[in-house]
């Protein structure tokens, strides 16, 4: 096989693959896309499949696909001997378009699957619901489920202002009430926590506030740019959806046309054969006409001597009597 990296720019060798996603658990679940025509190039490939599987079913070790974090793939490669052209010019001749269009297609959708989304300018959106810890609504509270709560609470719920007032007035309740229900070393931790609580949320705020100011400005454009994308990837989807019907269509009307020059042909050989036929008969009826004319002749002929030998007798006869 020759390496990909010899061959002059845009000329590919012409490959038939499949590709398996298996199933770890039942084989009969595993999932095989398979007959894509592709080409090797010198410079890239339009190897691969958009989508085998939803990820969420993929991650989900029930299913079978994902033990043990290993996935199995299988391929299947064949060399279209034949498809190979030496020459460069040859080979942009051969280059077929309807596998650069299918291989901008795939690069299309596997770059959107790829890129990321817009950074978040904040650890929490404007919009979502209000986070409320009211840890502290009486003494009676158990000290340590208090703190467990509190400990437990992810980042971006501490950090919303609109839980600081909460937070420190469990922390207070903590330090005040039941501290001496913790180790030492925790009680120490608690109240450096409720002392540094302040220092951290405007930590996390001025975080937000740098990410926000450095947040590059080409991301709209980005934005307006991966809709057009998008669009084009559905309307090519589209497209394909149609060219694959009009080549439907046409592989049915190529399939009639043969039976219609299958039919042509047959009418024509038949139409020969009467030819042959009629001219073999026109030529025996000649013949047979040409025949009854020197036949009558010859009968004519012999009816005219008859009739004046007769005569002639007659005419004798008749001077013996005279």
């Amino acid at each position: 096989m020759v390496d990909s990296s010899s061959l002059p720019r845009h000329c590919g060798i012409g490959t038939i693959y499949s590709l398996a996603l298996i199933n770890q658990i039942d084989n009969n679940k595993t999932i095989k896309k398979e007959s894509y025509w592709g080409h090797i190039f010198s410079r890239r490939n339009n190897f691969g499949c958009c989508s085998f599987i939803p990820l969420k079913k993929f991650y989900d070790k029930s299913e079978g696909y994902l033990v043990d974090d290993t996935c199995l793939f299988e391929a299947e490669l064949s060399v279209i001997t034949n498809a190979f052209a030496a020459s460069h010019d040859n080979c942009d001749q051969a280059l077929n378009v309807g596998d650069h269009v299918e291989s901008a297609h795939v690069e299309a959708r596997l770059f959107l699957e790829s890129l990321t989304n817009k950074p978040s300018s904040s650890f929490w959106e404007s919009n979502s619901p209000t986070h409320e810890l009211s840890l502290l609504k009486g003494h009676d509270t158990s000290a340590t489920i208090i703190f467990d709560m509190l400990i437990s609470t992810p980042l971006d719920i501490l950090v919303d202002p609109r839980n600081e007032t909460a937070i420190l007035e469990s922390l207070s309740a903590v330090i005040n009430h039941n501290l001496h229900l913790f180790s030492d070393g925790q009680a120490k931790e608690i109240m450096n926590l409720k002392t540094t609580f302040p220092q951290l949320m405007q930590e996390c705020r001025s975080s937000v506030e740098i990410k926000r100011r450095s947040e590059h400005p080409s991301w709209s454009t980005l934005e307006k740019t991966r809709s057009l994308l998008e669009d084009f990837v559905k309307t090519g989807e589209g497209i394909r959806a149609e060219v694959e019907e009009l080549n439907n269509k046409k592989k049915e009307m190529e399939a009639q046309l043969k039976v219609i020059k299958s039919n042509s042909l047959h009418v024509k050989e038949e139409r020969i054969e009467v030819s042959r036929q009629m001219e073999f008969h026109c030529s025996l009826a000649m013949e047979q006409a040409a025949e009854i004319v020197a036949k009558d002749a010859k009968v004519n002929q012999a009816n005219k001597k008859l009739e004046h030998s007769l005569k002639s007798k007659w005419a004798a006869t008749r001077d013996l009597f005279s």
